[in-house]
């Protein structure tokens, strides 16, 4: 059953049905199955006394025989007996004749002798039940952590705790044989119940697990599928898929089972298709070669190895007629016929409604103006700003009536200030002047530190800096 396909009523629950599950509620899972002849009395014919009951959501479902005195419909809680001993509580899932069914699919025969439905299951049945599961995290933890500390290659997924609370099941998964006698030895002296462990697939933990697949509905296996067929790449390849492992691969590691469903419709449309000779063809123009196949349309798109971007959809009616001239050692003019190009051209015009003649002048858009990339200016040093801004509006004098004149290349060496002139120009400040403010020392040496420029040559001793007289006011 699903929620989209049964429609919803009032409530948001299932209209079609009529089991009043949900997604929310657990009903879209393997439990929910529709016994359509609970309401049809079939005459002269003795009810089938055996049911089918599920545990843990559907987890696990086992058929049991039902008493003369019990009465137990579908979605009711039972005290069923375990197989060595012990209760525990279960759902009814199906009764009736469909049993029969269920039991042939699953190869049970209809006489075998089965474990027997006690009793209706009372409130103090749920509440240890409800005891049971909310247990089984914790079993589940403390079980991880004694098969890590035994070192064993193994996965324990799931916990099943029965509801008497003696019993206890834990499904795992594992790819070789693993040798579990101590580690079960372990297991009961922990957590004093009789242990049972039990060795899953990966596609049968995603089914007991549950989730959402990339289709956006819950996965297959844990609503409906319950055979699991071998799926290969061969099935992605008919379908014209890309064999990426990421989206081929399903939440189990293993390849998805959706694979199969389409699988021979795809197979009946590829027997019209060309079988040989289809990869390239050979026309007057050049070679082309196959790109792909659009199974459902009936084309096939090839391409010249010239003409980048530019692809050609024949039918393959073209495409045999084609591979038949190439084996006459004839080659055609074009892949498209003139007639094949004026079908192509109507049916290009029915699906977008008007011709391509009507757009010219409908609708016009400026052209797009490029805007100018500025170069950017590489940082001047801090040295040379000083310079450069007094001898800026020189240099591009210069610049402009002698642009042909090659630049000679500057020395590195400082130019030895001119003291002379500036002893004679300087007057000495006058000690008693209040606008006079004399310069620290450390700041006059942190002057002198911007000032001085690096000497590159290493071996040569750096001249120690002059001191200067102090400006005028």
């Amino acid at each position: 059953m699903g929620c989209s396909s049964c429609g919803t009523g009032s409530c948001s629950s299932p209209a079609g049905c009529q089991s009043n599950g949900g997604c929310s509620t657990g009903g879209c899972n393997k439990m929910n199955t529709y016994d359509w002849l609970s309401d049809i009395e079939i005459p002269g014919v003795d009810s089938f006394r055996v049911a089918e009951i599920s545990f843990k959501n559907g987890v696990r479902k086992d058929f049991y025989y039902i008493k003369h005195y019990i009465h137990c419909s579908k979605d009711d809680l039972v005290v069923v007996e375990n197989d060595r001993g012990g209760y525990t509580v279960g759902k009814v899932s199906l009764t009736g004749e469909l049993v029969k069914l269920q039991m042939k699919k699953r190869r049970v025969p209809l006489d075998a002798k089965l474990p027997a439905v006690v009793r209706i299951a009372n409130e103090a049945d749920t509440d240890k039940l409800k005891k049971a599961r909310n247990s089984e995290q914790d079993l589940l933890r403390r079980a991880r952590v004694i098969a890590r500390q035994h070192k064993l290659n193994m996965k324990i997924s799931l916990v099943e705790a029965h509801a008497d609370l003696k019993r206890v099941t834990f499904y795992y998964i594992a790819e070789q044989h693993v040798d579990f006698r101590e580690l079960l030895k372990t297991y009961s002296q922990e957590f004093n119940m009789r242990v049972e462990l039990r060795q899953v697939k990966e596609r049968v933990e995603a089914g007991m697990i549950g989730g959402i697949g990339t289709c956006g509905r819950e996965l297959c296996c844990s609503t409906w599928l319950n055979s699991f067929k071998k799926t290969t790449q061969v099935s992605a390849r008919y379908q014209g898929l890309s064999l990426n492992s990421e989206k081929l691969v399903g939440q189990c590691g293993r390849l998805k089972c959706c694979l199969n469903y389409e699988l021979e419709t795809y197979i009946k449309a590829l027997k019209h298709f060309p079988k040989k000779g289809y990869r390239s063809l050979r026309t007057q123009a050049g070679k082309a070669f196959l790109l792909k196949q659009n199974v459902f349309e009936g084309t096939m798109i090839y391409a010249y190895k010239n003409e980048v971007g530019k692809h050609y959809s024949l039918p393959v009616e073209r495409v045999k007629e084609i591979i038949f001239m190439n084996r006459q050692d004839q080659l055609p003019e074009k892949l498209l016929t003139p007639e094949l190009i004026a079908e192509l051209q109507e049916e290009e015009i029915a699906e977008v409604g008007y011709d391509s003649d009507e757009l010219t002048g409908f609708i016009e858009l400026d052209p797009l103006k490029k805007k100018r990339r500025t170069k950017r200016r590489k940082p001047q040093s801090k040295r040379n700003t000083g310079a450069k801004k007094k001898s800026g509006d020189k240099k591009q004098g210069q610049a402009s009536a002698k642009p042909n004149e090659q630049r000679k290349p500057k020395s590195n060496r400082r130019k030895k200030p001119n003291t002379k002139k500036a002893a004679e120009g300087a007057k000495p400040a006058h000690p008693t002047d209040p606008n006079h403010k004399p310069k620290s020392e450390k700041s006059d040496q942190q002057t002198r530190n911007k000032k001085r420029r690096p000497n590159k040559n290493r071996n040569r001793k750096p001249r120690p800096p002059k001191d200067q007289p102090p400006k005028q006011d």
